[in-house]
């Protein structure tokens, strides 16, 4: 898989949402524009004008790799990787999209305690 044009449509379908650039690196603290429950931005669509908001199409693949779990879509496609979202995992499971994002969290931690 080769990596879209940052900035572009392509770039910006490849996030799976798991909103995992919206926690300051190397804490557990969130930004105030996540909504924990839905995961998601609230500031989305300003998201730029956010001074400490990760933008993510200015970063270099290592930037990226460096701030964001293995899992993170982003990340996954700088390997040469397919996306672990939701969908895809649910089509082969009858695991719950909690249940999921369970799975790769705990996989997550797993790796940065390795």
């Amino acid at each position: 898989m080769s990596l879209p044009e940052r900035n572009s449509p392509e770039w910006e379908n490849l996030c799976d949402g798991c909103a995992k650039c919206c926690i300051f690196p190397g804490t557990m603290v969130a930004c105030r524009y996540l909504d924990i429950d839905k995961r998601r931005c609230l500031a989305y669509e300003f998201r730029h004008e956010v001074p400490h908001c990760a933008d993510l199409s200015k970063m270099t693949d290592a930037e990226i790799q460096e701030n964001l779990p293995w899992s993170c879509a982003y990340s996954l496609a700088i390997d040469d990787q397919p996306p672990l979202n939701a969908a895809s995992l649910i089509a082969t499971s009858s695991r719950s999209i909690g249940e999921i994002r369970e799975l790769i969290e705990s996989l997550d931690k797993e790796v940065k305690m390795t």
